[in-house]
């Protein structure tokens, strides 16, 4: 369990990848940046009390672009844990697992596997089965009722 692995020390804990993406752009089409501690904030252990999150206020919040906040940049190296990979394997990005090891949490940075041309990411069959054990019988999925609707 994720919250087994907390460790107080920490004002917070993550994966710590080294994704230095290759792509211009991203799932539909966005733009792909490129910024320090690249998909670390995509899965995150927060201790709220750390007095290190003191230095952090709402001008930083509503001043400081996206990436300086995604990079923990109000933080030091030492007040940033480290959490193991299986805790956010970048589906496409991170290396892949062997025999029948699966990850805690997978995360489709590049596109879930109903983007097109991500239909098979590593890992989409789990995807898909998630997807689908979440669906009630004869009801589309929220999403899919928006698209139909046009709600």
């Amino acid at each position: 369990m994720l919250f087994n692995l907390a460790d107080s020390d920490y004002a917070v804990m993550v994966v710590k990848h080294e994704h230095e993406p290759v792509a211009h752009y991203k799932m539909d089409g966005a733009a792909q940046t490129r910024y320090f501690r690249k998909n670390w904030s995509s899965l995150i252990l927060w201790h709220n009390e750390h007095p290190a999150h003191g230095r952090l206020t709402p001008w930083h919040v509503n001043n400081f672009p996206g990436s300086w906040l995604h990079a923990f940049s109000w933080l030091d190296d030492s007040e940033i844990g480290e959490l193991p990979v299986t805790w956010n394997w970048l589906s496409g990005v991170s290396e892949p697992f062997t025999g029948n090891q699966i990850p805690a949490a997978i995360h489709y940075t590049l596109g879930v596997p109903t983007t097109p041309g991500c239909e098979a990411t590593p890992l989409a069959d789990l995807w898909f089965k998630e997807r689908d054990s979440r669906r009630a019988p004869g009801r589309p999925l929220p999403l899919e009722r928006l698209r139909a609707t046009g709600e």
